[in-house]
């Protein structure tokens, strides 16, 4: 079976891919414009089991917040952060900001956010990954030490380990795929990447382009994988 690519980006692994998508059996997807609004894409992981900051529509969350705060609200307003998506098909750093949560009422009472969970680290930000190629499966970490997104600004990315190759499919229903987690009492997903990019994490020092091309056509090309999570 002839498994072609079509992608808008480029990886170091893609010169593997020889045949053009429309002379191909199959075709892997990876495209930066496949993805879930964030509304959606936080419900998902959600749905799966995994924790998620609380998040809603501004005007819908602020109130929430507030409520649950022990103090005055005015207080609540400004001590509050949350991250606002300006648009929520765009998964980059430029398309969220941190404000408080009275500057969201009043400048974006109607886009969507999440409450903003300050990363343990201190000055800078911190962030792990869960990165699924097929079925390896890796852990990374992404420390910024001058903005509050941690793959923004001058970003370290480290690969702490690869866990033991899963027995099955994943539920989240992609060959290729990665999410990310804030990590305080708890590991908080706020992301879900269908189509993320391997090159510069340092994946390129454990898998070859020819192993991460066969983890994702064999992946493509099975049809008696289990299920797991």
């Amino acid at each position: 079976m002839k498994i072609g690519l079509k992608t808008d980006f480029r990886d170091y692994y893609d010169h593997r891919f020889g045949v053009p998508p429309e002379q191909a059996d199959k075709v892997l997807e990876r495209l930066t414009t496949v993805t879930m609004p964030r509304s959606t894409m936080l419900l998902y992981l959600e749905s799966i089991g995994m924790s998620t900051p609380a998040h809603g529509p501004v005007q819908d969350l602020v109130p929430v917040i507030t409520d649950r705060a022990a103090m005055p609200q005015e207080i609540a307003l400004q001590l509050f952060e949350l991250v606002v998506y300006l648009d929520e098909y765009v998964h980059t750093p430029e398309s969220q900001i941190r404000i408080s949560c009275k500057e969201a009422l009043e400048h974006y009472p109607d886009a969507y956010a999440h409450v903003y969970i300050p990363s343990p680290v201190g000055l800078g930000s911190s962030s792990l990954r869960y990165l699924r190629i097929g079925m390896r499966q890796f852990w990374l970490r992404y420390t910024s030490r001058n903005d509050w997104r941690a793959n923004y600004g001058d970003v370290k990315v480290e690969i702490l380990c690869e866990e033991q190759r899963a027995s099955g499919r994943h539920i989240i229903p992609y060959p290729l795929f990665a999410i990310d987690y804030i990590q305080t009492d708890r590991l908080y997903a706020v992301d879900l990447n269908v189509a993320p990019q391997l090159a510069g994490t340092g994946i390129e020092h454990y898998m070859t382009p020819d192993e991460v091309h066969s983890e994702l056509c064999n992946w493509m090309r099975g049809d008696k994988f289990t299920m797991d999570i």
